[in-house]
C-alpha cells in the first residue's frame, strides 16, 4: 500500500521569488516535492533537524551509508552535497522569511554546489517534479542548462 498525496492546484506559477498559493493537504513548505527525498528512516531520525557541516575524520556508524552525525552536526556523502545545497537554495528562495539558510551554511552550500555539480538524474528529477508540482527549481534548472543536461 503506497502513500497517496492529492494536490489541488489553484495557482502554481512563480512571481517575485515566492511560490504563489498552492492549496493542498498541508502547508507548501512541508510538502514541496523538491524538499522530499527517500531516506533511511533510522538515520533520518538520528539526523533530526541538525545543521549540515564538515565533520573531521571519516567515522562510520551506519555501515556502508556514508553519513556522519556528531555534536548535532551532519555530514552527508560527497556525491549528494550539491543536490542538498541546491535544494536548500530553492527552499530559501521559494519560502522567504523562514530562515532556511544561515550565513554559515550559505558558505558551506556554495562550496558544495561547486564541488558536486548537477548530474543527469538530478536534472531529470527536477523536470519530473516541475510537471507534477507546477513550478521549477531555478537553481537546478540553470545548472542543468549550463551543463547541457
Amino acid at each position: 500500500m503506497g502513500i497517496r498525496i492529492v494536490w489541488i492546484k489553484k495557482e502554481s506559477h512563480l512571481k517575485a521569488g515566492t511560490v504563489q498559493e498552492r492549496r493542498h493537504w498541508n502547508s507548501g513548505i512541508w510538502t514541496d516535492i523538491y524538499n522530499l527525498v527517500p531516506t533511511v528512516g533510522e538515520i533520518n531520525g538520528l539526523r533530526s533537524n541538525y545543521s549540515y557541516a564538515m565533520i573531521p575524520g571519516e567515522k562510520r556508524e551506519f555501515g556502508n551509508c556514508d553519513m556522519e552525525i556528531e555534536n548535532k552536526k551532519v555530514e552527508p556523502r560527497q556525491e549528494i552535497r550539491g543536490d542538498i545545497a541546491r535544494t536548500y537554495f530553492y527552499m530559501d528562495w521559494a519560502y522567504p522569511g523562514h530562515g532556511i539558510i544561515s550565513k554559515k551554511n550559505r558558505d558551506l552550500f556554495d562550496a558544495w554546489d561547486k564541488e558536486d555539480p548537477v548530474d543527469a538524474w538530478e536534472c531529470e528529477r527536477c523536470k519530473r517534479i516541475g510537471k507534477i508540482q507546477g513550478n521549477e527549481n531555478p537553481f537546478v534548472k540553470k545548472a542543468c542548462e549550463k551543463a547541457g543536461l
